[in-house]
């Protein structure tokens, strides 16, 4: 066991030889930068073979007998290393050992490290497993292969460890629930297609007004019932106030509890309109007096962050005004579609118009603005889901959800890519310094 620190040095000479002719600033970065891939392959073989010079020091003397080496390849940042390991028989046990390995904690049968395969991991997101491999080869040379990058997340990636955490301690107030549409992979017997259609879900949720939404859960392939399931076994519901969704269906009656109000997406209620009125057989110029009428109900379409702030300082008898005003507008936008018999349109608008003025209810009521879009959320998923949505017939379920865990931790702000490799290098008791940099 060291019980103090040792200090030595490494000495590398470097030679520079200066050709005429022009010279070039990007040039000489660049040789620069594929020297110091020596240079540093060379320090980490010197440094290993000190740390195994310590490791072979702490043996118990006379225990063990040694047997020679073998020869191991790693492939690091700056390029492929070949180390010889030390290997001794235990006289004890007959057992064969590395000291080296067990010194340095080095993983049997494994050629790329975990904190290697950060710069092809951490392309992902914006490219394919073999994009990642290739545009690491081109700039540092080495890569992992796109087998190889796949194999090593699905062994060691949990995407459990980011999707199904335990929030029942987090005092949650605002949840807003969300999904969309992705091909997966899969073979139809009767088509005879290597894809099907499945769905992509996600909850977010908020401490309270002002506050950041939290990812709180993930879901490939599952009812809005198990997504509803399996995140209120991890969440405090009884703190939950409100939901914040669109109109899909089984999605509220999942996430909607008894004590909880419901607030449709503003943004997505005109949008929404329009859907279920070509649901009913109306093209798009059929469709301008429904539209011309909605327009007209001021509180049942969208409105910007300042006309939300507006109404947060109107009096209180002007907001019920308001709210009754436009609860009777809804009503004969109901008789209209009835009269009209656009059936789908009309039951959507009479699902809407007992939720629709939540926000102002609860602006009369406790003074509160509360979250009324779920674009806030889902703009942080516009990359993701068009990612999934070019090459999504690629992806198994577990895949995605695997590529998904990698994917919203590089990209979402709620995370931090860097601690989360942190966890990979574990503590650092040791410091390299270069001390002297000079040519003669």
């Amino acid at each position: 066991m060291l019980y103090g620190s040792i200090q030595r040095q490494v000495n590398i000479t470097l030679d520079l030889i200066i050709h005429p002719g022009e010279q070039n600033i990007n040039r000489l970065i660049k040789e620069t930068e594929v020297a110091a891939r020596e240079v540093g392959c060379q320090m980490l073989k010197a440094v290993i073979g000190f740390f195994e010079e310590l490791a072979i020091a702490e043996l118990e003397p006379g225990r063990y007998r040694n047997k020679g080496s073998r020869m191991r390849t790693i492939q690091t940042g700056l390029g492929r290393l070949e180390i010889a390991l030390r290997r001794y028989k235990d006289k004890v046990t007959g057992e064969h050992i590395f000291p080296l390995k067990q010194y340095i904690n080095l993983p049997s049968y494994v050629r790329y490290m975990p904190w290697v395969m950060q710069d092809a991991v951490g392309l992902l997101p914006q490219v394919s497993f073999r994009g990642s491999s290739r545009e690491v080869v081109r700039i540092k040379g080495e890569s992992p292969s796109k087998s190889t990058i796949h194999r090593r997340l699905a062994e060691s990636l949990d995407p459990a460890a980011l999707f199904q955490l335990d929030f029942r301690k987090v005092p949650y107030r605002f949840l807003i629930a969300d999904g969309t549409k992705i091909r997966l992979q899969e073979e139809d017997e009767k088509t005879g297609r290597y894809s099907k259609e499945g769905s992509l879900r996600w909850a977010y949720a908020a401490r309270g007004i002002g506050e950041r939404f939290d990812l709180v859960g993930m879901w490939v392939n599952k009812s809005w019932e198990d997504c509803a399931q399996d995140l209120y076994q991890r969440l405090n519901t009884k703190r939950l106030e409100l939901l914040l969704s669109d109109q899909e269906q089984g999605l509220k009656e999942a996430f909607l509890l008894p004590h909880m109000r419901h607030q449709p997406c503003l943004w997505h209620v005109k949008r929404d309109l329009s859907f279920m009125l070509y649901g009913d057989g109306l093209k798009k110029a059929q469709q301008e007096k429904i539209k011309d009428f909605f327009n007209d109900i001021a509180l049942a379409q969208p409105l910007d962050q300042a006309e939300l702030f507006q109404l947060l300082g109107t009096d209180k008898p002007e907001l019920e005004t308001m709210f009754k005003k436009t609860s009777e507008q809804i009503r004969h936008l109901v008789t209209l579609l009835d009269a009209l018999d656009l059936k789908k349109t009309k039951t959507y608008v009479e699902n809407l118009a007992s939720h629709l003025l939540t926000f102002l209810d609860i602006i009369i009521q406790k003074e509160e603005l509360i979250p009324v879009w779920s674009s806030m959320v889902e703009s942080k998923f516009s990359l993701i889901k068009n990612r999934i949505r070019n090459i999504g017939k690629r992806w198994s379920d577990e895949g995605l959800l695997r590529w998904l865990a990698v994917a919203v931790r590089k990209m979402l702000p709620q995370f931090s890519w860097d601690k989360i490799w942190e966890k990979v290098l574990g503590p650092c008791n040791f410091e390299l310094k270069v001390t002297q940099c000079w040519i003669s």
